[in-house]
Protein backbone atom coordinates (compact mmCIF):
# COMPACT_ATOMS: atom_id res chain seq x y z
CA UNK A 1 0.00 0.00 0.00
CA UNK A 2 1.32 3.42 -0.97
CA UNK A 3 0.18 6.52 0.89
CA UNK A 4 -0.09 8.98 -2.01
CA UNK A 5 0.22 12.65 -1.04
CA UNK A 6 -0.57 13.89 -4.54
CA UNK A 7 -3.32 13.98 -7.15
CA UNK A 8 -1.36 12.64 -10.13
CA UNK A 9 -2.43 9.28 -11.53
CA UNK A 10 -0.12 6.30 -11.28
CA UNK A 11 -1.26 4.00 -14.08
CA UNK A 12 -0.09 0.46 -14.59
CA UNK A 13 1.00 -0.37 -11.06
CA UNK A 14 2.14 -3.98 -10.58
CA UNK A 15 -0.40 -6.44 -9.23
CA UNK A 16 -0.66 -6.48 -5.47
CA UNK A 17 0.05 -2.76 -5.05
CA UNK A 18 -2.61 -0.34 -3.85
CA UNK A 19 -2.68 3.44 -3.76
CA UNK A 20 -4.26 5.18 -0.76
CA UNK A 21 -4.81 8.77 -2.01
CA UNK A 22 -4.59 11.53 0.54
CA UNK A 23 -8.16 12.53 -0.37
CA UNK A 24 -9.33 9.28 1.28
CA UNK A 25 -8.15 10.64 4.63
CA UNK A 26 -10.84 13.38 4.51
CA UNK A 27 -8.36 15.52 6.41
CA UNK A 28 -9.81 18.96 7.26
CA UNK A 29 -6.31 20.25 8.05
CA UNK A 30 -4.90 19.32 4.64
CA UNK A 31 -5.35 22.75 3.02
CA UNK A 32 -3.73 24.49 5.96
CA UNK A 33 -0.89 21.95 6.17
CA UNK A 34 -0.29 22.23 2.43
CA UNK A 35 -0.01 25.99 2.80
CA UNK A 36 2.71 26.12 5.43
CA UNK A 37 4.72 22.92 4.86
CA UNK A 38 7.19 22.40 2.05
CA UNK A 39 6.27 19.40 -0.09
CA UNK A 40 8.97 17.17 1.46
CA UNK A 41 7.82 18.18 4.97
CA UNK A 42 4.18 17.46 4.17
CA UNK A 43 4.97 13.89 3.09
CA UNK A 44 6.44 13.23 6.52
CA UNK A 45 3.68 15.07 8.35
CA UNK A 46 1.05 12.87 6.69
CA UNK A 47 2.65 9.54 7.60
CA UNK A 48 0.90 9.02 10.96
CA UNK A 49 -2.37 10.17 9.37
CA UNK A 50 -2.10 7.44 6.74
CA UNK A 51 -1.28 4.86 9.43
CA UNK A 52 -4.23 6.03 11.49
CA UNK A 53 -6.51 5.78 8.44
CA UNK A 54 -5.39 2.21 7.69
CA UNK A 55 -5.92 1.16 11.28
CA UNK A 56 -9.44 2.60 11.37
CA UNK A 57 -10.61 1.58 7.86
CA UNK A 58 -8.88 -1.78 7.42
CA UNK A 59 -9.83 -3.88 10.47
CA UNK A 60 -8.55 -7.06 8.79
CA UNK A 61 -4.97 -5.76 9.02
CA UNK A 62 -3.46 -6.90 12.31
CA UNK A 63 0.18 -5.94 11.67
CA UNK A 64 1.79 -3.45 9.36
CA UNK A 65 5.30 -2.38 8.40
CA UNK A 66 6.14 1.15 7.37
CA UNK A 67 9.12 1.58 5.06
CA UNK A 68 9.99 4.86 3.35
CA UNK A 69 10.13 4.70 -0.47
CA UNK A 70 13.91 5.22 -0.28
CA UNK A 71 14.23 1.70 1.16
CA UNK A 72 15.25 -1.50 -0.62
CA UNK A 73 14.38 -4.90 0.88
CA UNK A 74 16.91 -7.70 0.38
CA UNK A 75 15.49 -10.57 2.47
CA UNK A 76 12.37 -11.56 4.40
CA UNK A 77 12.01 -10.23 7.92
CA UNK A 78 8.77 -11.95 8.95
CA UNK A 79 10.46 -13.40 12.00
CA UNK A 80 10.98 -9.89 13.40
CA UNK A 81 7.27 -9.68 14.22
CA UNK A 82 7.00 -10.25 17.97
CA UNK A 83 3.49 -11.36 19.03
CA UNK A 84 4.14 -9.96 22.49
CA UNK A 85 5.07 -6.45 21.31
CA UNK A 86 2.82 -3.74 19.90
CA UNK A 87 5.50 -1.51 18.35
CA UNK A 88 8.97 -2.24 16.95
CA UNK A 89 11.22 0.82 16.62
CA UNK A 90 14.37 1.31 14.54
CA UNK A 91 17.22 2.98 16.44
CA UNK A 92 19.58 5.22 14.53
CA UNK A 93 22.64 3.65 16.15
CA UNK A 94 23.28 0.60 18.31
CA UNK A 95 26.85 1.29 19.35
CA UNK A 96 29.30 4.09 19.96
CA UNK A 97 30.05 5.98 16.75
CA UNK A 98 33.68 6.03 15.61
CA UNK A 99 35.30 9.45 15.33
CA UNK A 100 34.13 11.30 12.23
CA UNK A 101 33.90 14.95 11.26
CA UNK A 102 30.71 14.17 9.34
CA UNK A 103 28.61 12.48 12.02
CA UNK A 104 28.66 12.44 15.82
CA UNK A 105 26.38 11.72 18.77
CA UNK A 106 25.03 15.27 18.91
CA UNK A 107 23.79 15.17 15.34
CA UNK A 108 21.98 11.91 16.05
CA UNK A 109 20.42 13.45 19.17
CA UNK A 110 19.21 16.40 17.07
CA UNK A 111 17.13 14.12 14.88
CA UNK A 112 15.94 11.72 17.57
CA UNK A 113 16.66 8.24 18.86
CA UNK A 114 14.46 6.38 16.37
CA UNK A 115 14.31 6.32 12.57
CA UNK A 116 10.84 7.20 11.26
CA UNK A 117 11.64 5.60 7.87
CA UNK A 118 11.13 2.10 9.31
CA UNK A 119 8.79 0.85 12.04
CA UNK A 120 6.48 -2.08 12.66
CA UNK A 121 3.19 -1.94 14.57
CA UNK A 122 0.46 -4.28 15.73
CA UNK A 123 -3.22 -3.44 16.09
CA UNK A 124 -3.65 -2.48 19.74
CA UNK A 125 -5.22 0.23 21.85
CA UNK A 126 -1.84 1.69 22.80
CA UNK A 127 -0.84 2.00 19.13
CA UNK A 128 -4.17 3.72 18.42
CA UNK A 129 -3.41 6.23 21.19
CA UNK A 130 0.09 6.81 19.79
CA UNK A 131 -1.18 7.42 16.24
CA UNK A 132 -3.83 9.88 17.45
CA UNK A 133 -1.27 11.82 19.47
CA UNK A 134 1.43 11.62 16.78
CA UNK A 135 -0.82 12.79 13.96
CA UNK A 136 -2.09 15.69 16.07
CA UNK A 137 1.51 16.83 16.56
CA UNK A 138 2.47 16.58 12.89
CA UNK A 139 -0.52 18.72 11.92
CA UNK A 140 1.59 21.80 12.70
CA UNK A 141 4.87 20.61 14.24
CA UNK A 142 6.59 18.54 11.56
CA UNK A 143 8.82 21.21 10.05
CA UNK A 144 12.47 20.47 9.39
CA UNK A 145 13.71 23.01 11.92
CA UNK A 146 16.33 21.49 14.22
CA UNK A 147 17.04 24.82 15.92
CA UNK A 148 13.46 24.87 17.17
CA UNK A 149 13.29 21.22 18.17
CA UNK A 150 11.51 19.82 15.11
CA UNK A 151 12.61 17.12 12.70
CA UNK A 152 9.67 16.24 10.44
CA UNK A 153 7.68 13.31 11.89
CA UNK A 154 10.73 11.77 13.51
CA UNK A 155 11.42 13.47 16.85
CA UNK A 156 7.96 12.56 18.12
CA UNK A 157 8.99 8.90 18.08
CA UNK A 158 11.16 9.65 21.13
CA UNK A 159 7.90 9.49 23.10
CA UNK A 160 6.62 6.29 21.49
CA UNK A 161 7.76 3.94 24.32
CA UNK A 162 5.76 6.07 26.77
CA UNK A 163 2.55 5.71 24.77
CA UNK A 164 3.19 2.08 23.87
CA UNK A 165 4.53 0.15 26.90
CA UNK A 166 4.64 -2.96 24.72
CA UNK A 167 7.31 -1.51 22.44
CA UNK A 168 10.65 -2.99 21.46
CA UNK A 169 13.81 -1.56 19.93
CA UNK A 170 15.04 -3.71 17.03
CA UNK A 171 18.65 -4.43 17.95
CA UNK A 172 19.54 -6.54 14.93
CA UNK A 173 22.29 -4.60 13.09
CA UNK A 174 21.14 -6.17 9.83
CA UNK A 175 17.68 -4.61 10.03
CA UNK A 176 18.01 -1.12 8.53
CA UNK A 177 21.31 0.10 7.13
CA UNK A 178 21.90 3.64 5.88
CA UNK A 179 23.87 6.82 6.41
CA UNK A 180 22.79 6.89 10.06
CA UNK A 181 24.75 3.75 10.96
CA UNK A 182 27.08 3.01 8.03
CA UNK A 183 30.13 3.90 10.14
CA UNK A 184 29.38 1.02 12.50
CA UNK A 185 29.37 -1.87 10.03
CA UNK A 186 31.85 -2.90 7.30
CA UNK A 187 29.72 -3.61 4.26
CA UNK A 188 30.40 -6.33 1.70
CA UNK A 189 28.47 -7.41 -1.39
CA UNK A 190 27.34 -10.92 -2.23
CA UNK A 191 26.43 -10.64 -5.91
CA UNK A 192 24.38 -7.43 -5.57
CA UNK A 193 23.07 -7.99 -2.02
CA UNK A 194 24.59 -6.17 0.98
CA UNK A 195 26.24 -8.38 3.59
CA UNK A 196 27.51 -7.57 7.08
CA UNK A 197 29.60 -10.10 9.04
CA UNK A 198 28.67 -12.83 6.57
CA UNK A 199 24.89 -12.30 6.76
CA UNK A 200 22.63 -10.57 4.27
CA UNK A 201 21.16 -7.24 5.37
CA UNK A 202 17.33 -7.01 5.57
CA UNK A 203 16.87 -3.45 4.37
CA UNK A 204 18.95 -0.48 3.23
CA UNK A 205 17.70 3.10 3.34
CA UNK A 206 19.20 5.15 0.50
CA UNK A 207 17.93 8.49 1.84
CA UNK A 208 20.57 11.13 1.21
CA UNK A 209 22.75 8.88 -0.94
CA UNK A 210 21.23 9.78 -4.31
CA UNK A 211 20.18 13.42 -4.12
CA UNK A 212 18.82 15.95 -1.70
CA UNK A 213 17.34 14.78 1.60
CA UNK A 214 16.55 17.22 4.42
CA UNK A 215 18.21 15.17 7.16
CA UNK A 216 21.01 13.27 5.41
CA UNK A 217 21.84 15.54 2.45
CA UNK A 218 25.19 16.67 3.83
CA UNK A 219 26.48 13.26 4.86
CA UNK A 220 27.44 11.60 1.58
CA UNK A 221 31.10 11.82 2.60
CA UNK A 222 30.38 9.02 5.10
CA UNK A 223 30.43 6.51 2.24
CA UNK A 224 32.70 8.38 -0.19
CA UNK A 225 35.58 6.23 -1.39
CA UNK A 226 34.00 3.00 -0.13
CA UNK A 227 33.72 0.73 -3.17
CA UNK A 228 31.06 -1.58 -1.72
CA UNK A 229 28.76 1.35 -1.04
CA UNK A 230 29.43 2.76 -4.50
CA UNK A 231 28.38 -0.56 -6.06
CA UNK A 232 25.30 -0.80 -3.82
CA UNK A 233 24.21 2.74 -4.71
CA UNK A 234 24.74 2.01 -8.41
CA UNK A 235 22.44 -1.01 -8.10
CA UNK A 236 19.81 1.10 -6.40
CA UNK A 237 20.01 3.78 -9.09
CA UNK A 238 19.58 1.09 -11.75
CA UNK A 239 16.52 -0.32 -9.96
CA UNK A 240 14.96 3.14 -9.70
CA UNK A 241 15.74 3.94 -13.35
CA UNK A 242 13.90 0.77 -14.36
CA UNK A 243 10.72 2.33 -12.95
CA UNK A 244 10.88 5.38 -15.22
CA UNK A 245 7.33 4.68 -16.41
CA UNK A 246 6.16 6.10 -13.08
CA UNK A 247 8.26 9.26 -13.23
CA UNK A 248 6.13 12.39 -12.75
CA UNK A 249 6.77 15.88 -14.05
CA UNK A 250 5.95 19.15 -12.33
CA UNK A 251 5.41 20.05 -8.69
CA UNK A 252 3.38 17.94 -6.25
CA UNK A 253 -0.25 18.94 -5.81
CA UNK A 254 0.21 19.54 -2.09
CA UNK A 255 2.83 21.44 -0.11
CA UNK A 256 4.94 24.43 -1.06
CA UNK A 257 7.50 23.66 -3.79
CA UNK A 258 11.01 23.35 -2.39
CA UNK A 259 13.58 24.58 -4.88
CA UNK A 260 16.78 22.73 -4.00
CA UNK A 261 19.90 23.87 -5.83
CA UNK A 262 22.02 21.09 -7.31
CA UNK A 263 25.12 22.92 -6.01
CA UNK A 264 23.69 23.49 -2.53
CA UNK A 265 26.51 21.70 -0.73
CA UNK A 266 29.16 23.39 -2.86
CA UNK A 267 27.75 26.80 -1.95
CA UNK A 268 27.68 25.84 1.73
CA UNK A 269 31.31 24.71 1.57
CA UNK A 270 32.37 27.88 -0.24
CA UNK A 271 30.54 30.03 2.31
CA UNK A 272 32.25 28.21 5.19
CA UNK A 273 35.68 28.77 3.67
CA UNK A 274 34.96 32.46 3.03
CA UNK A 275 33.71 32.86 6.61
CA UNK A 276 36.93 31.35 7.93
CA UNK A 277 38.98 33.63 5.68
CA UNK A 278 37.05 36.66 6.94
CA UNK A 279 37.67 35.68 10.57
CA UNK A 280 41.36 35.29 9.82
CA UNK A 281 41.56 38.73 8.19
CA UNK A 282 39.73 40.30 11.14
CA UNK A 283 42.55 39.21 13.44
CA UNK A 284 45.01 41.58 11.79
CA UNK A 285 45.07 45.32 11.52
CA UNK A 286 45.22 46.54 7.95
Amino acid sequence: MIGWADEADLPGLPAGMEIIPVSDLALPQLTQMSGFYYDFELVHALRPWFARHLRERRPAISNWVFLAPTTMVYRSFDHLFDPGKDLLLTPHILDRLPASRHLDDKRILNIGMFHSNAWIARRSESVRNLLEWWSARTADRAFFDLCNGMCLDQLWLNYAPIYVPGSLVIRDPLWHLGLHNCLLYPLELENTAPVVAGERVYTVDFAGLCGYHPVWSDHKALVAGRSEWAALIAGYRKAVAAQKAFRLAGDPAYGRPASISSIRNFRRSAKSKLDNLTKLIDQFEI
